[in-house]
């Protein structure tokens, strides 16, 4: 008997995904790529702690790529992504959920870019931003976001701050709100985006003109839904699966936000940054923290290298005669975009760091397997012979097709997905460095 899945609420409009007896489901091609209907489930991916018999996203496939519509569920088996793909690629309108069963996102891609209207709600069902994107993918218009309503029977929507963007560019105002919808900052911008002043305001207005200014001065303290017990102590496990309870981990909270990387001792964050963001997932301050305690707010345009404990000097074999200290792209005699080997005096490699435009971006992750090292992410996994490769990450999506050269990804395509598979970008590659981005 065929399984018929319906289209949810009439949204998209590819026809509906139909698969059949267990002899058409999961099959390959006669080069062992994915064709057909495919389900995944615990029992083929384990490492994601699924029950066996659970699903973890399901859809068609045509040579290893996805297409058509495609769901992929949390492990109570409610859905957490409805998505269309054309050619492995995310096209059209998209839905994501919350765990509970209530929509967190919807919005539509193009050509690989964000499209037209992008809605985010809370748990509890409340809208917390509204942004449009016009052709090109950058934002147009007034952008809004909103307070989680305090009462979670309340449907008030009720701003936190907005501003307005031509072609990506702030002009114009801003305005922040407080809580009550008095306002508490207006900014001017040139046409070119440039800050042109502001005020502040308290937050006495009487509700009742029309912009709800209040009396001009310093900004009131206002934390209407704040409780003790909402602060979360440094040290939780997201995803014990993946957890190194005395290693280097980047840590993201119930918003897919980054709350916490670095260095891990016994679990709890030892060397390395706390991210904090509002109700509303604004972000508002990064942490340092060093030896097991907080040292000082860091700023988030300049990272500096996360430093690496004592205790972990160890835990890597030896460098190899081969190994290097940089690689990637310079510029002036500077490493431009590429990545920074960190050794101890004994040749023990500690950490990698990733540099973009001259500036450090990032620790690398490392892996120590069979073959060597591995950094995770921004490299291109163990050694591959010259030649013709096409790479799959562990998702089964395309992420490296090209040419190798002394074991180095030389001349093609690097696919860039986001923590919830869609993909975000695709990088041109030649001759061993980063060219550009492609047209999707």
């Amino acid at each position: 008997m065929l399984k018929l899945l319906s289209l949810i609420g009439g949204l998209f409009l590819h026809t509906p995904l139909v698969y059949g007896q267990s002899d058409t489901l999961n099959c390959t091609d006669a080069e062992g790529k994915k064709t057909g209907y495919w389900i995944i489930t615990g029992k083929i991916r384990p490492s994601m702690g699924y029950c066996d018999t659970c699903k973890i996203s399901e859809g068609q496939f045509v040579a290893n790529r996805k297409v058509d519509k495609q769901l992929t569920y949390f492990k109570n088996g409610k859905i957490k992504l409805i998505a269309n793909y054309k050619r492995g690629r995310p096209v059209g309108a998209y839905i994501k959920y919350w765990e509970n069963g209530v929509k967190r996102e919807e919005g539509s891609f193009a050509k690989g870019k964000q499209q037209e209207v992008l809605k985010k709600y809370s748990q509890n069902g409340g809208l917390l931003l509204y942004k449009f994107f016009n052709e090109d993918g950058r934002e147009e218009g007034w952008t809004s976001y909103y307070y989680e309503n305090c009462d979670t029977n309340e449907r008030i929507d009720r701003k936190q701050f907005e501003y307005f963007k031509r072609n990506g560019v702030t002009q114009f105002k801003s305005y922040r709100y407080y809580y009550s919808g008095c306002i508490q900052e207006i900014r001017d911008y040139e046409d070119d985006g440039t800050p042109a002043g502001g005020h502040t305001y308290k937050n006495d207005c009487l509700l009742t003109d029309t912009l709800n200014i209040g009396t001009e001065g310093d900004v009131d303290k206002e934390e209407p839904c704040r409780k003790k017990d909402d602060i979360e102590p440094p040290g939780k496990i997201i995803d014990p699966i993946k957890f190194d309870p005395n290693g280097y981990n980047r840590l993201y909270n119930e918003n897919d936000d980054l709350w916490m990387e670095g260095y891990f001792k016994k679990g709890k964050l030892f060397n390395g940054r706390l991210y904090h963001y509002d109700e509303n997932g604004l972000f508002t301050k990064m942490e340092i923290w060093e030896n097991g305690n907080y040292l000082k707010l860091g700023d988030i345009e300049n990272l500096d290298p996360i430093k690496i404990p004592d205790y972990i000097n160890r835990k890597y074999p030896p460098k190899r005669d081969d190994e290097i200290n940089e690689d990637g792209e310079y510029r002036d005699g500077k490493l431009w975009n590429g990545k920074k080997y960190v050794y101890d005096e004994d040749g023990i490699l500690l950490q990698i760091e990733i540099w973009k435009k001259g500036k450090f971006v990032e620790n690398g992750v490392l892996d120590v397997g069979n073959d060597g090292y591995k950094d995770v992410p921004a490299t291109f996994g163990p050694p591959y012979k010259d030649g013709y490769h096409m790479i799959y990450d562990e998702n089964d999506e395309i992420w490296l097709e090209g040419e190798f050269k002394d074991f180095k990804f030389w001349r093609g395509k690097h696919y860039i997905y986001g923590d919830d598979g869609l993909l975000e970008r695709i990088e041109v590659w030649v001759d061993g460095k980063y060219h550009s981005d492609a047209q999707l």
